[in-house]
């Protein structure tokens, strides 16, 4: 599925791939596009436990393509800084190998849709829980289930 980090003084444990995870707002989700071309495109999303969770329109390139090969990767970068004066960047990043799952019992999606609005609404949970009750219908709830996860973190 993968190979071995190349610069093991970078690499970070699965914990703490976990943690950068856990603290995004926004990941890029590849799939396998047509003729063979990746297809990448940034996404909102929260951790469910170990699951990346995400929503999308029930239609479209990224969602035909999850549909026909449910393998994905995701990553997220954290902080990066460009450290010009010694030609190197710090940062902090995690990706993730995984299969996609569609949750298509309407409770779970508006339970699912639910730790998304906590997530990235807090202030807003009440007005949240009237636009998933309108909007499950049409929405798609997807989650990443993990079945590989690294981290690398570049520091001066």
């Amino acid at each position: 599925m993968r190979k071995e980090i190349r610069r093991k003084d970078k690499e970070i444990s699965r914990a703490e791939a976990f943690e950068i995870l856990e603290k995004g707002h926004l990941g890029t989700l590849a799939v396998n596009g047509e003729e063979g071309y990746p297809y990448s495109v940034p996404v909102n999303y929260c951790m469910d436990g170990e699951n990346i969770l995400f929503h999308s329109a029930m239609a479209g390139y990224k969602f035909d393509a999850m549909k026909k090969d449910p393998k994905v990767s995701f990553s997220v970068v954290l902080t990066e800084e460009i450290i010009q004066e010694v030609f190197t960047s710090t940062y902090e990043s995690a990706v993730v190998f995984g299969k996609v799952k569609f949750i298509e019992d309407e409770a779970e999606k508006k339970e699912k849709l639910m730790i998304l609005v906590k997530r990235h609404h807090g202030d807003f949970v009440e007005k949240g829980q009237e636009y998933v009750d309108k909007a499950v219908a049409e929405t798609a709830v997807i989650e990443i289930i993990p079945e590989h996860v690294s981290g690398k973190r570049g520091v001066v």
